[in-house]
């Protein structure tokens, strides 16, 4: 936004020039925040099995079967 970069902590360290040419600078969150949203996902694989992943920002949960 505005040329700035908001990286969520955990991410791996890289420079700002690998962000693009719309990126001169980079904020570095030291740690996971709800500033980024957040997400749950499910997916059916190819073999018909169910994966599912709950985004621990939003305290997500999942739960296969049962």
């Amino acid at each position: 936004e505005n040329g700035i970069a908001n990286l969520e902590g955990g991410l791996p360290e890289f420079t700002v020039p690998a962000l693009g040419g719309e990126c001169h600078e980079a904020v570095r969150w030291p740690i996971h925040n709800l500033f980024f949203g957040g997400v749950h996902a499910v997916a059916r694989d190819g073999d018909g099995r169910f994966s599912a992943a709950g985004d621990p920002r939003r305290g997500g949960a999942s739960l296969i079967g049962g």
